[in-house]
């Protein structure tokens, strides 16, 4: 956790040891310690905060949280700008997110320098839409922490929200320089580079996160959403069955697939993925559009028009109902066809207005 690593020495010879296991991330034993000294009445100073720092670094939010309460309530020192900023981040982990942007508010008006309360108050006012205050609030926190990574993470996915897209890469490149085993970064970078359709560094990214992540699904896929736009489809098949591979429960990578198979003419292939696709995402209107797209090329019109109709229910499909008219027609149902058809054109003539 950033702007925890303390030095033994500047404490009693009661807290060195807990704060020895809090550097070396042993927080279990950590709190072993610090419960002993607290209940024997031992070096209390300051015995809640470090309480509160080791729950929350081994996830134990509640306890991190009543811990914080008591060094917020009896702490007059300068530390309480960090019991605050702390107490900030536990809330945000149990998503009390309110309660969290209050902390740092008081937080800040403490210790105006405290450049990582700027980045968390930055990124609770994105989430609230506040986009430019946001960017305030990461301006801020470049300025007293200019080498913090996620500062110019944050600040990047800031930018890309108001369409500032060229300024967004360098910030994600900023933070890549100062942390360049980070795959968070990378990707993130790299599904604004595709959006851009500069697919080639858009890959290059994608590549990168696998390095560093083996087995990352979601780079896979978007790897191969991007060579299938590329129109380079056997790399981008390939990715999508690594995809699977890592998770088989992307029903969106099943789909892809589907479609390359498809275009290839693997009718049975394709037809598979597509009903892998609805039974992990039984709402996925595209996957019964296409399957029955693919069942009315099949022959089966029985099949493609239950599938039709159920992409039509999911999403009033417009394109839908001119392939359920071709099913009908074909099934030699002409009364249906014609409605169905009759219907298409209309939604069309509504589009086109």
């Amino acid at each position: 956790m950033q702007r925890f690593l303390l030095s033994p020495e500047q404490f009693s010879s009661e807290l060195k040891d807990a704060v020895v296991y809090l550097n070396e991330g042993r927080y279990n034993q950590a709190i072993d310690k610090l419960e002993r000294l607290k209940r024997k009445g031992v070096a209390r100073d300051g015995i809640s905060y470090f309480l509160g720092v080791a729950y929350l670094l081994a996830g134990k939010v509640s306890e991190s949280i009543s811990n914080f309460d008591e060094a917020v309530e009896t702490d007059t020192s300068d530390n309480l700008a960090e019991s605050l900023y702390f107490r900030a981040r536990a809330f945000i982990a149990a998503d009390k997110l309110d309660q969290a942007k209050v902390d740092l508010d008081r937080c800040i008006s403490l210790d105006p320098e405290h450049g990582q309360a700027y980045t968390y108050r930055g990124w609770l006012r994105f989430l609230k839409g506040s986009f430019m205050q946001a960017l305030g609030d990461f301006n801020c926190a470049l300025q007293l922490e200019p080498f913090d990574p996620m500062s110019w993470y944050y600040r990047a996915v800031a930018l890309e929200s108001v369409g500032r897209m060229q300024e967004s890469i360098d910030d994600y490149g900023k933070a890549i320089q100062l942390d360049p085993e980070n795959s968070a970064f990378f990707f993130a970078r790299g599904l604004l580079l595709a959006a851009l359709r500069r697919y080639t560094e858009a890959v290059e990214d994608y590549s990168k996160v696998l390095e560093i992540d083996p087995q990352h699904s979601d780079a896979y896929y978007a790897r191969g959403l991007t060579h299938f736009y590329m129109n380079f489809y056997q790399k981008a098949e390939h990715d999508f069955s690594l995809s699977i591979e890592h998770d088989p429960h992307n029903s969106d990578a099943f789909f892809a697939r589907a479609l390359i198979e498809c275009d290839q003419g693997d009718n049975n292939a394709a037809l598979e993925d597509l009903t892998c696709a609805i039974l992990l995402d039984p709402q996925y209107a595209e996957a019964y559009h296409r399957r029955g797209k693919l069942m009315l090329k099949m022959g089966n019109h029985a099949q493609s028009i239950m599938d039709l109709t159920e992409a039509v229910r999911l999403a009033a499909d417009t394109e839908a109902f001119k392939d359920r008219a071709s099913a009908y027609f074909e099934g030699d149902n002409k009364e249906q066809a014609f409605a169905d058809f009759s219907r298409y054109i209309t939604l069309r003539r509504m589009e086109d207005n």
